[in-house]
């Protein structure tokens, strides 16, 4: 889930920051980014808080059928960006 890093970055937060936010020590905000972890619903709220987004974008994201062109666009809509 490498979105993740990249909102932090877009929002100029750390792992640290969202650990924080979510109430987990900081390995396992790396195992959920390295996907050897599942985002539980009670992480998500907290989580969507702390990026600046949605829930429902957290849950979408999730998806594992997502790829990184995918992502891309999405963020790009998010931000106004044509990419066409």
């Amino acid at each position: 889930m490498h979105w993740i890093e990249a909102r932090l970055k877009q929002v100029n937060k750390r792992k640290k920051d969202l650990a924080e936010a979510m109430g987990l020590p900081n390995n396992r905000i790396s195992e959920i980014i390295r996907g050897k972890r599942r985002i539980l619903a009670s992480e998500v709220l907290p989580m969507a808080l702390c990026l600046g987004i949605s829930p429902m974008t957290i849950l979408l994201l999730c998806d594992e059928k997502k790829d990184a062109a995918d992502l891309n666009e999405y963020w790009a809509l998010k931000a106004g960006i044509d990419l066409s």
